[in-house]
This record gives structure tokens, sequence and C-alpha cells, in this order.
């Protein structure tokens, strides 16, 4: 063949509603924290307010309990277990991460029975590791056998980097996640199970005459925080996954590597700040809205019309204009003959190199195979093209 296909093609758009100002990050100047790792989104719009070592391996901590309740919550939805079943304190979960363990715990005797209940508001707000062993252990049988559905739910759902090696968070060392993928689990739990997202605002709970405190200073003396947990290793550092409702708009943050535990609440204060009044809404694209064109080889046209199938809106500075990108990314040419409504790439806003909104795109038309002497035309122009 004397044309060359499987090229990445990759068109830039000026966002119309975004003027260039002085060269400097709004968001990089405001939103400065002293976390090693930070991920902030407004849940809505997917506008990415602050990605700091986002993609970057961080032991969890307590935060990886989490995925312990995602998974519970999942078997309660199931019917595998109901609240009040009772699931007894073994051996391994009294003292691995009962009272001998001297680590966050519930003190469940060994050998009594706890409900799935008390377990789960445990874990939720004392931060029982007991508790998590045993709601591992009464789920699955083991465990090991927990952890295999947690890192399968995991993945499911869409936590491409993490890995989780036991239900309650203390230290391994193969033990690693991310903060994107905590917030992407934080959005699950919200979105997933609503009916026991009121657990992680309990301030306390009072069980076998055990006054248990909710571990999220937050709760207490912010109001727009609605959960959802922290953590806390000498490895790891303080961390908190936040889940914020202010205006009826959702905030979820995600801090770890804090080296006080005054900061955490510091730092979340400050960038939820910002997430609700530094910030302005601003309405970009229209689903279905035409947003670009590809070139399409052996065609009756030579581009297709592209599209999206969403409507884009962004939270953006306030106080100043920025430059943004828009960018389509596809494999091209595409060949014809070629449908209607055909997922062919992504479009991607950027403000300088950080993501802020991606989402796919589709072909707006549909495209007849063209004539002999189309084809030999865009066989021409391909050729043109491989040579620079």
């Amino acid at each position: 063949m004397i044309y060359q296909l499987g090229k990445r093609y990759n068109l830039y758009l000026c966002v119309l509603l975004m003027l260039i100002s002085n060269g400097h990050s709004a968001f990089a100047e405001q939103l400065k924290t002293t976390a090693q790792q930070a991920f902030m989104l407004d849940a809505g719009t997917g506008t990415i307010f602050i990605n700091k070592n986002a993609d970057e391996l961080m032991a969890p901590a307590s935060m990886a309990k989490l995925l312990t309740v995602a998974v519970v919550f999942k078997a309660l939805i199931a019917g595998e277990i109901e609240l009040d079943k009772k699931i007894k304190i073994s051996k391994h979960a009294w003292s691995t991460g009962g009272a001998p363990s001297r680590t966050s715990s519930m003190f469940a005797k060994l050998g009594s029975s706890v409900a799935v209940e008390d377990l789960l508001r445990s874990v939720i707000i004392q931060s029982g590791n007991d508790a998590a062993i045993a709601l591992a252990e009464g789920v699955a049988g083991s465990e090991d056998d927990f952890v295999t559905r947690m890192n399968a739910y995991a993945e499911e759902i869409g936590m491409k980097s993490s890995s989780f090696y036991n239900a309650s968070g203390l230290p391994h060392k193969m033990q690693a996640v991310t903060a994107r993928d905590l917030a992407i689990l934080a959005l699950h739990l919200i979105e997933t199970y609503p009916q026991f997202l009121g657990i992680f605002s309990e301030k306390e709970f009072t069980w076998n005459k055990i006054r248990q405190i909710n571990k999220n200073p937050l709760v207490f003396n912010d109001e727009r925080v609605d959960g959802l947990k922290t953590g806390y290793t000498d490895k790891s550092g303080y961390g908190i996954v936040v889940s914020a409702l202010n205006d009826d708009r959702r905030v979820i943050l995600v801090l770890n590597g804090l080296a006080k535990k005054k900061d955490r609440v510091a730092e979340t204060k400050k960038l939820l700040d910002h997430a609700y009044s530094g910030v302005s809404f601003k309405r970009l694209y229209q689903k279905n809205e035409i947003i670009g064109t590809a070139r399409v080889y052996g065609g009756e046209k030579a581009n297709i019309r592209l599209k999206i199938k969403e409507n884009i809106s962004l939270f953006l500075p306030s106080r100043k204009a920025e430059e943004f990108k828009a960018q389509i990314k596809y494999e091209g040419p595409l060949l014809a003959p070629i449908g209607n409504d055909v997922k062919i790439g992504t479009f991607t806003i950027y403000h300088q190199d950080e993501v802020l909104k991606q989402v796919p795109v589709y072909t707006s038309e549909a495209i007849e195979e063209g004539s002999i002497v189309a084809i030999a035309k865009d066989a021409a122009i391909e050729w043109v093209l491989s040579k620079f």
C-alpha cells in the first residue's frame, strides 16, 4: 500500500470561553498543599481542582477500609449477609486488630459474637481493625478470600493502580493505592450505596458500653463534610478521604502524606474553601454538539463531523482568565464506510498539562465508501503525509 493508516491524529481546539492571561496558573497559585499526594474534584462536573502526585503509589493506612465496607455493602445488597447476623471474633481478628494489637480497635472479646451492623459502625466511625477483619471473615470465610474480592471489586470500579493485601489497612509492604483511585472509590460509595452514607458522619458510636468517637475531625467542625475516612501510619503520614456537600455541590478530596494531625484539618478546610468560593461555573459544550472533524479515507466525503454525547461544564478560577486547550485524539484516518454514532476517540480539556475533563468522541453522521477517484486521491494524500 502506498498510504499509511493508524496514525494518531491530534486536533487542538480553542476553548472560546477562556482568555489568555499572564501565563501563570490560577489553580497552582491558589491551590498549594503540604500534602505529599492530593486530588480534589467536583463530583457533578468532574472538574479536577488539584492533582499533586495523584497517581503516585502510597500506603493507604485505614483509608483501605473504604474498600472493605464497599465489599460488605455489596454483600448486604446481594443478600449474602444481613445487618443482624452475628460474626464470631476469631483469634486472628482479636490478635491482629483487637486489644493485643495496640491499634485502632472496637475491643471485641476473643470468641464473642458481634452483629454486622455494629462491626460496620466500628470500622467506619472508630476504624476498628478487629471489626474489619471480622467482617472479612464473616463475608468470605477468611481474610485472604475477602482480599481477593477487594481486588476484584477495585478493578471492577476502575481503581487501576491500587492493590490490597488486608481488610484493615494495617501496614503491608505490598499494599498500595493512589489518591485518584481513592477518589474513584469515594464517588462509587456515595453513588452506589447512599443508604449507608449517613454512618460516615455519625459523631460517635457506643457498643458494649464503650464509647467510640469518629476519627474524622471534620465531621465535628465543618458542616460541609459528611465523611468519609482518615488514615495514618508511620510510612504514609496523615491522610484523609473527604466527601463534602454544600449548596447541592459535592466535592471529593483525598490528601495523604501530611506531617501533623492538625495539618489534615487545616489543609482540608483550605482546599474546600477554594472549591466552593474560588471558582465559577462555566458551560463549555452541550450534548450532541459538533466539536470538530476527523479525516476519512476512501469516503464520499473527506471529513466526518464529530460530537460529544454529554454536557461539559467545569468550575474554573474566578479571579483570573486562563488559557485552556481542548484536544481530540483518534486513530486515523477513519476507513469508509463508517456509521453514525460510532465512538472513535477522546475529547480532552487541559489547563496547562493538567487534564480537567475527558469524554468519548463519536461520529455525528454516516459516510459511505467513495468512488475509485476519491480513494486514489486519499491514497495520494496519505502518501504525502507519510513523508512528513
